[in-house]
């Protein structure tokens, strides 16, 4: 006699549903060896129950298990995301005394302006540096259309906090452009155009 492969279907059982058969079992087995069953059942019977009654279990605990696990997905990504912003700004802190001074510059420039953003050259021009550190980045969304002398770059939101803590070791000196009949305030990213 083959056994009916419908049987398998108890793995599909949701955690409640295997817990309830594990309970189920283990009451039937409890009130056969108490007496207080009003006859008592076949040994092949208990034994079912018994056997039924583990696999029921062990799959209860897998899906007990599984919930947990799901269950402490967030805070553990909440913990690693926490971590790698800690370590991002840490390294930022450090890098700060190793800047160019151009570079200091654009972040005081920047930072007396008020200002996370600016337009400048594809290349970023001064600010490749900052660009290819991840300090600044291009503030643009996939298939946007720039133009490649005006691509607006923004500072990473961690950068800018740690600037702001660090307000006072970007002093701001002014830069002017005497090429102008107006002095007009040089932008220190841009690279002059000759």
């Amino acid at each position: 006699m083959v056994p009916d492969p419908k049987w398998l279907e108890i793995l599909k059982a949701s955690g409640w549903q295997t817990t309830a058969l594990a309970g189920a079992s283990a009451l039937i087995v409890w009130l056969n060896s108490s007496g207080l069953l009003p006859v008592p059942l076949h040994e092949y019977i208990i034994q079912g129950a018994v056997v039924v009654g583990l696999v029921s279990a062990c799959l209860a605990l897998a899906s007990i298990a599984s919930a947990l696990v799901k269950a402490s997905e967030h805070p553990r990504q909440a913990v690693s995301g926490w971590r790698a912003r800690r370590a991002f700004k840490r390294e930022f802190e450090a890098h700060i005394p190793m800047l160019r001074p151009v570079e200091r510059q654009i972040f005081a420039y920047l930072l007396h302006h008020n200002q996370k953003g600016f337009t400048g050259a594809l290349d970023a021009g001064h600010a490749a540096g900052l660009l290819g550190s991840g300090w600044i980045r291009i503030n643009a969304r996939h298939g946007q259309q720039l133009d490649r002398w005006d691509v607006p770059f923004v500072v990473h939101d961690l950068v800018w906090e740690v600037l702001q803590e660090h307000k006072d070791e970007f002093p701001y000196k002014p830069e002017y452009d005497e090429r102008y009949r107006t002095r007009s305030e040089r932008q220190p990213w841009r690279v002059p155009v000759v």
